[in-house]
């Protein structure tokens, strides 16, 4: 079996999909995200977590995502990788807004 999950670090969200199971996690609703727990090969799929956590997994290392509404955990090879490029999107996104509210403020 060859399957794969697929992160998308985009403009406004973090778009995640697995096979026909996807979401997408706008950066506004965003409230942690750190290098997750490792997971086993037996764990592949999308399933319900111990915690209560959505896992979008494939085995291996992870990312995890915590939002207002959802929670989710993610393989991903290079989870620091991904954890940087979401950290800074965040911080560019929180910019803009302050930017924004300034502009508007005058």
């Amino acid at each position: 079996m060859n399957t794969s999950v697929v992160v998308r670090v985009e403009d406004r969200s973090v778009r995640v999909r697995l096979g026909r199971h996807k979401v997408s996690i706008p950066y506004e609703q965003i409230t942690e995200e750190a290098v997750g727990p490792r997971t086993s090969r037996w764990q592949i799929g999308r399933r319900r977590l111990d915690d209560g956590s959505t896992g979008y997994l494939v085995g291996g290392s992870s990312v995890r995502i915590s939002a207002a509404e959802t929670s989710v955990v993610v393989s991903a090879d290079e989870s620091y990788r991904v954890t940087g490029a979401i950290q800074r999107r965040l911080q560019h996104v929180a910019e803009e807004r302050v930017a924004g509210t300034e502009q508007s403020g005058r």
